[in-house]
């Protein structure tokens, strides 16, 4: 049985959905009605409400099922959601062009496929599975490729032992890491000509996401610092997006 905080917080996390699908329709409505009419807010609140009600259909399976692929649609989903909402709320923002916006759009996959990597070191209990670079590379030798799967559910289902099934996951998502930092520190410090604020704030999210990541793996993944990690994933993610 979910303990009275779970059911709080899976309570307050349907209703803070249905707000946001409210409000999505209100805006989709409001830009239709719009003149003159903006066509490429038009396509992204359309976005917006499309990745919604996919989150909603997803929402039916979330609490019952162990499977990484719901939880992985979970969090790409509410990434993308911010991500969009980011675009839409500073229209003129400034835009990469040219090689500055192919170096953008890798920068953003990167990222993406990193919080992907993430949410299936969380879908499959990987977390513990290892604790530095090389125990990872170690340990990976020696597990199926398997737990990459996101239609397979984790062997180990609860408690908080290591996996060691994951460690490939978790491999993956640290070399993850570096090859983020190194697409996006040189592109911040780039971009600092041009969009200042946002390249100062990508460059703080980098550094202290850097640091959290250690400290969080040696203290066994506290929930707090956890959040944390998410919150400068999500940020991550949003500030590249500005400059599509």
């Amino acid at each position: 049985e979910p303990s009275q905080g779970i059911f709080i917080a899976r309570l307050s996390h349907r209703v803070l959905a249905v707000a946001a699908l409210l409000l999505i329709v209100a805006m989709l409505l409001s830009g239709i009605g719009a003149r003159p009419r903006r066509s490429a807010d038009l396509v992204q609140t359309s976005a917006l409400l499309l990745v919604t009600l996919l989150l909603a259909l997803l929402g039916r399976w979330s609490a019952r099922s162990h499977l990484p692929a719901i939880s992985l649609g979970n969090l790409l989903g509410g990434f993308l959601l911010l991500a969009l909402c980011v675009r839409l709320a500073a229209p003129g923002s400034i835009r990469a062009h040219g090689v500055m916006r192919t170096w953008v759009w890798i920068a953003a996959v990167l990222v993406l496929l990193q919080v992907g990597l993430g949410g299936m070191v969380s879908a499959t209990y990987s977390a513990l599975s290892c604790t530095t670079l090389p125990d990872c590379w170690s340990i990976a030798q020696t597990q199926s490729w398997a737990a990459l799967d996101p239609w397979r559910a984790p062997a180990l289902a609860h408690g908080g032992a290591a996996n060691a099934a994951g460690a490939p996951v978790q491999l993956l998502h640290r070399v993850g890491a570096i090859a983020v930092l190194l697409c996006c520190l040189p592109l911040a410090i780039t971009m600092r000509r041009r969009d200042k604020r946002a390249a100062a704030l990508l460059l703080g999210c980098l550094l202290v996401q850097a640091m959290v990541g250690p400290i969080m793996s040696a203290l066994g993944f506290p929930m707090a610092l956890a959040l944390l990690h998410n919150v400068l994933g999500v940020s991550t993610l949003a500030l590249v997006a500005r400059w599509l």
